[in-house]
């Protein structure tokens, strides 16, 4: 019996010890049933359960947990958007308000050459504010301070000294003038829309043409100023010059049509406003001139040879009397008798001064991407461009070019059409820009080529692109001829 119940008890601890083995092959991990050291059961050496011989869970090569074959790692570009600095223009309007702007209408119309020009410099004035590349201020010229309902009584015989007062109440650099009737603001807001419509709705229409102090005024005024960005001179008038006291009214050439002189101020004063303008663009100010209605027309050479003057640098000493032959059937100045003609006159010279350079404040871009966490590489190679789409979040990347030769306007494949470039590396190869590495010292101005610039300048009172922008961190598309 004993023998037994020894028996009975050595096959229950048999049993025992078999029951505690299986459980621990289910609660220990490497005690599975592949043909591997580890604790999965798959066939590969790591501690997933997947077939590759990573630690994540997923069936490709790399450490991380989504389906693609590359790491994603603090290398990533951050591609960080952020603000590129505008570089804006100033323009300073020096409009002719002379009687003859009011008592003269569009051909086939009631709506007088004042009236026109009224809206088409109010809808420029608009559309180039609000895009933030346009600082504009406006001053007219007889000045207006005496064109009151007094000067159109027609019992009243005003002295000739205030028909043709100049903008300001300009005589000369030393004597006191006044401001103009909208100075440049210190930022382009919108309040100088306001403040243009304003003086344009209640400035009168009263006396001559005194161009040429007009335009004297406008040289002391800007040189006073210290602007630091590129500044022009729009010159919207109806008449030729004149206003002139030392010329001899006898023998002089009329300032208007059909009409004799009877006083020295009725003379055409070509060549003291030649010398204004010239004047003008040798301290930095380019003058772009418009003519209005069909009465200047027979003043052309008189409009060529300002607008030329102001806005060329000749070798030597300027002959005002010498003006090279325009392009065929172009003026040097631009000739508008309608309201389309004069709207289009204002936007090719808004379109012409426009600058399609952009700077870069390398130390304001953020160290780290807000959003994905990464590190912005801050680097010449490492800066993308776009236009932006109007009346949408909307953009077009712009390719990095070489050089704006590169640009192909009429190229099928649109990467090929626009290009931009580093103003100070236009012409270095895409691999030296890549050797500056973050040396960013010849990468803070970004240039739109021609193309590209165009895009950002009306057409019909239309931009293609409301503006630009730029992010940091990632490489650009590259277009390389």
């Amino acid at each position: 019996m004993y023998k037994l119940i020894t028996f009975l008890i050595l096959m229950f601890l048999v049993l025992l010890a078999s029951g505690c083995e299986k459980d621990e092959a289910v609660s220990n991990p490497s005690a599975n049933s592949d043909s591997d050291t580890d604790a999965d059961s798959d066939s590969d050496s790591d501690a997933d359960s997947d077939s590759d011989s990573d630690s994540d869970s997923d069936s490709d090569g790399d450490s991380d947990s989504d389906a693609d074959t590359e790491e994603d790692t603090e290398a990533a570009c951050a591609d960080t958007p952020w603000t590129v600095e505008t570089k804006p223009i100033n323009l300073l309007i020096l409009l002719d308000r002379s009687n003859s702007m009011k008592k003269y209408t569009v051909e086939g119309t009631d709506v007088t050459y004042a009236e026109v020009i009224k809206d088409s410099i109010s809808s420029i004035v608009a559309q180039h504010t609000k895009s933030g590349i346009i600082n504009f201020a406006l001053n007219v010229f007889p000045s207006p301070e005496l064109c009151d309902a007094d000067y159109h009584d027609p019992d009243l015989i005003l002295e000739s000294e205030i028909l043709c007062e100049a903008a300001s109440q300009f005589t000369d650099a030393e004597s006191d003038y006044l401001d103009p009737s909208v100075p440049f603001a210190d930022d382009i807001t919108e309040s100088t829309i306001d403040a243009i419509d304003q003086v344009m709705d209640e400035v009168g229409n009263c006396g001559g043409t005194p161009m040429t102090k007009s335009l004297q005024w406008a040289k002391v005024y800007l040189e006073s100023l210290n602007l630091e960005d590129d500044t022009y001179v729009l010159l919207a008038t109806d008449g030729a010059p004149g206003c002139n006291f030392d010329l001899d009214y006898a023998t002089c050439e009329s300032a208007s049509v059909g009409l004799k002189p009877q006083a020295p101020e009725m003379c055409l004063d070509a060549a003291e406003s030649a010398q204004a303008v010239y004047d003008l663009a040798q301290a930095g100010f380019k003058t772009f001139v418009v003519g209005v209605g069909k009465d200047v027309e027979a003043f052309t050479d008189v409009m060529d040879s300002i607008a030329y003057w102001g806005a060329n640098d000749p070798d030597g000493e300027p002959d005002f009397t010498n003006v090279p032959e325009p392009a065929a059937g172009d003026n040097w100045y631009y000739p508008a008798a309608d309201a389309e003609t004069i709207a289009a006159a204002l936007e090719d010279v808004t379109n012409e001064a426009i600058s399609c350079e952009f700077d870069v404040i390398w130390e304001d871009v953020p160290e780290v991407d807000p959003i994905s966490g990464y590190t912005v590489t801050k680097s010449c190679a490492a800066t993308r461009v776009f236009g932006l789409l109007p009346d949408s979040d909307e953009k077009v990347e712009i390719p990095y070019v070489e050089s704006c030769d590169d640009e192909n306007p009429d190229a099928k494949d649109e990467t090929q059409q626009f290009g931009w470039t580093w103003s100070a590396l236009e012409g270095t190869s895409w691999e030296d820009v890549q050797a500056l590495d973050k040396d960013t010292s010849k990468c803070e101005t970004i240039r739109l080529c021609g193309n590209a610039c165009n895009q950002l300048k009306m057409k019909k009172g239309k931009q293609t692109w409301k503006g630009a922008s730029a992010s940091f961190g990632c490489a650009p598309i590259i277009w390389v001829e």
